[in-house]
């Protein structure tokens, strides 16, 4: 039985690229400016696009099992961890993220399967693109003592 390649699918469908490519390019300023919003950000994109693609296409992306294994195992070794902690409800709330953010990281491997060449192309020049306009939000704060979080936040 043929497993298909990155190569051999056809790739994703259009609305899917686009939520990849816009979530990918605001990366970058995101985690300049407001490192906090890089999850949410980033789970929004994954569930959303795993939606719409599914929808789209009419069969679920499916991650592999060794993908499962590695996230099931991290979760599981989150949970036993929380009987020594000394604050399970935090912890118990920490494993709700960490689960959610796990679930999107599947979501990503999934669909990564049916990136084809010229896709794979697009999305790294937004993800590169992304990081070059964070770079350069970065720099503008560093040099100029932080205006973007003065106007943002306040003196």
């Amino acid at each position: 039985m043929n497993k298909p390649g990155l190569a051999s699918y056809p790739g994703l469908a259009v609305p899917t690229l686009w939520i990849l490519t816009i979530a990918f390019a605001l990366a970058g300023p995101l985690l300049s400016v407001a490192p906090l919003g890089m999850a949410p950000l980033l789970i929004a994109a994954a569930l959303l696009a795993y939606g719409v693609e599914g929808l789209k296409s009419g069969s679920w992306a499916k991650p592999t099992v060794l993908q499962i294994a590695i996230i099931l195992a991290l979760l599981i070794w989150s949970k036993i961890s929380l009987i020594w902690s000394l604050n399970p409800g935090s912890g118990a709330r920490k494993l709700l993220d960490l689960a959610l953010i796990g679930g999107s990281l599947l979501a990503f491997c999934a669909l990564a399967q049916r990136v084809n060449v010229e896709q794979r192309r697009r999305l790294a020049l937004a993800l590169a693109g992304g990081v070059v306009v964070g770079l350069v939000f970065l720099a503008i704060e560093t040099l100029f003592d932080y205006p973007l979080y003065r106007a943002v936040m306040g003196n």
